[in-house]
């Protein structure tokens, strides 16, 4: 393996450990399987383009032009119970909660503790999951 393959690779690691912090543990194997498989390189793309998208997020409470309508959704959570779009991660290394809008039956802003709905059965991030704005997903 030459030196920028390991360069690469070594990236790739360090994306996928960003994502242990915010994808379902089914999700983050079955993604890790993946990229060792005949698809690896869109997985790969997968792997970076999330983990970029969550260091980009902004901080709860840190950007105040981002609330109401017109906060941007950076990530989807969905199951057959819900949905839940993530616009504000927490600053810190804990990952313990995240700021969107939740549907459960009924829309509600406010603060989603990310490791109680890691655990949720049947709870994925949604990969294909394009940035938009949450008055886009009130309509």
């Amino acid at each position: 393996m030459n030196q920028e393959a390991m360069n690469r690779r070594k990236l790739l690691i360090k994306d996928l450990m960003t994502l242990r912090r915010f994808v379902p543990v089914f999700q983050f194997q079955t993604l890790n399987e993946q990229l060792k498989g005949p698809e690896k390189e869109f997985f790969a793309e997968v792997v970076v383009d999330l983990a970029n998208t969550f260091r980009g997020m902004p901080a709860i409470g840190g950007n105040h032009d981002n609330y109401g309508e017109s906060a941007i959704v950076h990530l989807h959570y969905f199951s057959p119970a819900g949905d839940w779009w993530i616009t504000e991660r927490d600053p810190g290394h804990t990952q313990s909660q995240v700021f969107g809008l939740a549907d459960l039956g009924f829309r509600e802003f406010g603060y989603i503790p990310l490791v109680e709905l890691l655990r949720q059965p049947l709870v994925e991030v949604d990969f294909h999951w394009k940035k938009l704005a949450v008055g886009e997903i009130l309509k």
